[in-house]
């Protein structure tokens, strides 16, 4: 028989099986006090009688059975690489997932390096990927600042922002996770990243096919669990519209508290940003240091707000955000 790891692989890797599906059936198994183990014994008819399971998902649930040797070499495989699986019911896998996204949630997390970081308070970090020179100071200012304050960094491995936060945390001595919008096995870090990382201070997760590529639709996906693994978001430069914005949306769905970067002039890459104030974002006023060589922000509304708490209420000017013209 299978580890109970690798009938989760099994199960997110069955034809027609995404988020939604895989919860629900973990429920349903739930409430029949079921295990993984048992529901791969039953039948195509009981899955599509007992679990409401269309005919798609009943085949490709069989089509895993009858593969089962060969998933049980790609999680050796993945093991060997230092991949590890961690599933929904794993006293590993962060309850901020499970509180946030509900059904939602990532059945499944490919990770590589500490897990120990999905249990530690963490703030997110978001911006563009070619922000301008500013973003890219403040991304490395707040990376390096919240950790030196404990803080796990989150962000999502791109370049610009993302890339200026994961760097700013680990040159802080901090630690940083990785939200990756490809598989685990695709991701390659800048050079700036990787000289950086270790065992200890770096997690890299993704809820996608270890070998996929980065398309669109994994980047719209990965921004949801940048912004639910996270007690506060802070965005450093938000365009019109596109990826920030996006995630922004996410955030104040979620309920998440969001921070926003204002600044005394907007330009293109930052031009977002007074959309997002406007909308309910908490404001960081940027400032150049003595030097005026390098930006920065008072970080401490961030640390009061991770503070007061946890989740809040979205409100009903957060949610027509994006449903408006600007």
């Amino acid at each position: 028989m299978p580890d109970h790891e690798t009938l989760w692989l099994s199960l997110c890797s069955a034809d027609g099986v995404g988020p939604t599906t895989a919860n629900d059936i973990r429920t349903k198994l739930s409430e029949r006090e079921l295990q993984l183990e048992d529901f791969f014994d039953l039948s195509e008819e009981t899955w599509a009688a007992d679990f409401g399971l269309n005919a798609r998902v009943a085949r490709g649930l069989a089509q895993q059975k009858e593969q089962i040797v060969k998933t049980i070499g790609l999680a050796e495989s993945l093991r060997d690489r230092g991949v590890r699986l961690v599933p929904l019911d794993s006293a590993q896998y962060p309850a901020s997932l499970k509180k946030s996204l509900a059904r939602t949630a990532p059945p499944l997390l490919y990770a590589l390096g500490n897990v120990a970081l999905l249990q530690r308070s963490a703030a997110a970090i978001i911006g563009a990927r070619d922000a301008g020179a500013r973003g890219l100071l403040l991304a490395r200012f707040l990376g390096e600042s919240l950790a030196r304050n404990g803080l796990v960094i989150v962000s999502g491995g791109a370049r610009g922002v993302d890339n200026a936060a994961h760097v700013g945390a680990l040159g802080a001595g901090g630690e940083t996770i990785v939200v990756l919008s490809c598989g685990i096995l695709r991701y390659r870090p800048s050079s700036a990243l990787g000289e950086r990382t270790d065992q200890q201070s770096t997690l890299f997760i993704s809820e996608l096919v270890p070998t996929m590529a980065w398309e669109t639709g994994g980047a719209m996906a990965r921004n949801r669990i940048v912004c639910a693994l996270a007690s506060a978001v802070v965005v450093v430069e938000a365009k019109e519209s596109g990826g920030t914005m996006q995630a922004a949306k996410t955030a104040f769905a979620q309920g998440k508290t969001v921070f926003v970067v204002e600044f005394d002039e907007y330009d293109a890459h930052s031009a977002g940003n007074p959309i997002l104030l406007r909308s309910g974002g908490r404001p960081l006023k940027a400032q150049p240091d003595a030097s005026g060589e390098f930006w920065e922000v008072d970080i401490a509304p961030i640390l009061a707000g991770i503070e007061e708490g946890a989740l809040q209420e979205p409100n009903a000017k957060q949610m027509d955000l994006f449903s408006e013209e600007h």
